[in-house]
């Protein structure tokens, strides 16, 4: 017996409805961690009770299965084989986030879907640019009235976050390929232009060295795969314009320091604790169970407090063992493939679509280059951005391998 057209509306409305929270998420968790989270949550509700009336194995990507293994392993090495599994067991749950890369392969099926991920990504970054210009500055305030900062200035690098920096690189570039896009299909692009300019003040207070170079480079990629010479110079000239400010070179200065063998700044914890670690725990000590005690003992130059490796390359190899890093890196390689033969595949589609393929690499390449020198794999405002862009990625590729119509 055939399905009923109420049958099959239902199934509809509940992979829409799906969806729909998943956009809500996108838009939320770039401001707000724990509502962007309660939405992922009822996205993958709404999800699987779709494909449990539909009777239908969902799709999921080879990226989301190695996502798995990585799970199943980091929690093998933290309760078993680790340090410290009281420490690193309620770290563990944080893993469970890169759900999103199931949920957007099986949502985000369609041109119009992917770009709506997108424009929930520029709006719900724009807010929290939004939220920096008006929070970050009242913080340093309070901190220099208060005596912990002897300036304002000092004091607004030390109230910046990382992860906001970093939520930002994607959403610039979310912001700037939608208004490529409304440029060339002929729609006013006057506000996601105002988007971009805000996003872009509240980035440079951010005081982010390697966000900031990271940012530098996908926009200089999209221009050149994008736009004319014109756009590149005007690109360079702002760039220019920024780095010419004092606290902005002031910041750059300070990068020096870093890359000192016997300074306690990245070289010392990458050739210098990564190594003695790893030695010790070839398997790792667990996930999130690296402690500023571990560190200070192999290298007692380390800057007191630090509990990990600005960098997930060693961070993760010390935490989850070589087995564990080449598990990741294989990962990361299926996430790269998966938005390179998007692009490749769409190359005769629409120009939004094209954009977007090319914007969905970017921001993974963002994030990854951002993760040489930072650890970011495990931020918990970052984990569900890592899921949904490496799951659209998937689903692009698959739906323009399939041949199928992508427009709604």
């Amino acid at each position: 017996m055939g399905e009923t057209a109420t049958q099959i509306g239902v199934k509809h409305k509940m992979e829409l409805a799906a969806y729909i929270f998943l956009l809500l998420s996108t838009f939320t968790v770039a401001f707000s961690l724990p509502v962007g989270r309660f939405f992922l949550a009822i996205s993958l509700i709404f999800a699987v009770r779709s494909l449990w009336l539909k009777r239908k194995w969902p799709w999921i990507p080879a990226s989301g299965w190695v996502g798995f293994v990585f799970v199943v392993w980091a929690v093998v090495v933290t309760l078993f084989l680790g340090m410290n599994p009281g420490l690193g067991a309620g770290m563990l749950t944080k893993l469970l986030w890169f759900a999103g890369i199931p949920a957007a392969a099986l949502l985000v099926t369609t041109r119009n879907r992917l770009a709506g991920i997108m424009w929930a990504c520029a709006a719900g970054t724009t807010v929290l640019a939004a939220k920096m210009l008006v929070r970050n500055p009242i913080q340093a305030a309070m901190h220099v009235q208060a005596g912990d900062s002897g300036d304002f200035m000092s004091a607004l690098v030390h109230v910046a976050s990382m992860a906001d920096a970093q939520r930002l690189v994607i959403g610039l570039i979310a912001t700037l390929g939608t208004a490529y896009v409304c440029r060339q299909e002929g729609r006013s692009a006057r506000w996601w232009q105002f988007m971009l300019v805000l996003q872009c003040i509240a980035f440079v207070m951010t005081f982010k060295r390697g966000s900031w170079l990271c940012a530098c480079g996908i926009v200089i990629l999209f221009v050149l795969f994008k736009a004319n010479w014109k756009y590149l110079a005007a690109l360079v000239c702002v760039i220019l314009i920024a780095f010419s400010l004092p606290p902005v070179r002031s910041r750059l200065a300070g990068l020096k320091n870093e890359f000192h063998s016997d300074g306690g700044g990245r070289i010392t914890m990458w050739f210098k604790v990564a190594p003695a670690l790893i030695k010790q725990h070839p398997y790792g000590v667990g996930y999130r169970c690296l402690t500023s005690e571990m560190m200070t003992e192999a290298a007692p130059e380390v800057e007191q407090g630090r509990n990990h490796l600005h960098s997930n390359i060693a961070e993760i190899l010390v935490e989850t063992g070589w087995l564990g890093l080449a598990v990741y890196l294989i990962w990361m390689a299926l996430g790269f493939s998966d938005a390179s033969r998007f692009i490749f595949r769409a190359r005769s589609g629409p120009i939004s679509e094209k954009t977007y393929a090319l914007v969905l690499l970017l921001m993974l390449l963002g994030l990854f280059a951002n993760g040489l020198v930072e650890y970011n794999f495990a931020d918990a405002e970052l984990v569900v951005p890592y899921g949904i862009i490496i799951g659209a990625a998937a689903a692009g590729r698959h739906r323009t391998s399939s041949g199928s119509d992508l427009a709604e």
